[in-house]
């Protein structure tokens, strides 16, 4: 017997027609831990928000917003911007589906669907995002490494990354909301910790920290 890969997962299809969503559930259902289907937009940007399901399934051809503006705001929203969103439509044009990409769409699938070309690409895109997540924690444990073994404070870490980035003294006071004398008691004591002598060694070792790219 094939292992089901989507075992565990949990999928969100959003579509505006009801038998779309009847059609993908009967293909669906049996596969996933738990399937999401929402008809109204407003709602599933909702409900993505509070469930966060592992992928998104997403119509582009619908009413009076289409998936890619629907992706967008998916991507806007700090709560749903690192969900996979796989986008289904009968539009067969190169264009479509390289707009679908710019907007942030993972993977494309065709209708009519083709159940196992689906369940493959599911499987793809959960396996891509595993990957991303498992990069990105370490990053962050590196990241973290980083700032225990230089003693910085937190906001020693904000005032580098400005610093780093070519803030001028005055302006990261007004950022942070506090004045220049203390930005620049500041960077005196970073200067030290990190034994740097100017903004290019600061820069370089804000890259090192991962405070910016």
């Amino acid at each position: 017997m094939a292992v089901n890969k989507l075992a565990g997962s949990r999928l969100l299809v959003i579509d505006d027609e009801c038998i779309n969503l009847e059609i993908l559930s009967d293909f669906l259902e049996a596969y996933c831990e738990k399937l999401f289907l929402e008809s109204n937009i407003e709602s599933a940007l909702v409900l993505a928000a509070e469930q966060q399901p592992d992928i998104i399934l997403l119509d582009i051809v619908m009413g009076h917003i289409d998936g890619y503006e629907v992706c967008q705001r998916l991507k806007a929203d700090k709560y749903t911007k690192n969900i996979p969103v796989i986008f289904l439509s009968s539009l067969t044009k190169a264009s479509d589906k390289v707009k679908g990409f710019d907007v942030g769409g993972m993977d494309y699938i065709s209708k009519p669907f083709d159940i196992e070309e689906m369940i493959a690409r599911i499987e793809n895109c959960l396996r891509l995002q595993q990957q991303i997540n498992h990069r990105v924690t370490i990053t962050t444990k590196q990241h973290e490494d980083k700032i225990t073994q230089y003693q910085l404070s937190h906001s020693e870490t904000q005032i580098l990354g400005l610093y780093a980035q070519g803030y001028q003294r005055k302006e990261i006071g007004t950022q942070l909301f506090i004045s220049e004398n203390t930005v620049k008691t500041y960077l005196k004591s970073l200067f030290i910790k990190l034994e740097v002598k100017n903004r290019t060694e600061a820069i370089t070792k804000a890259r090192e920290i991962a405070l910016i790219e």
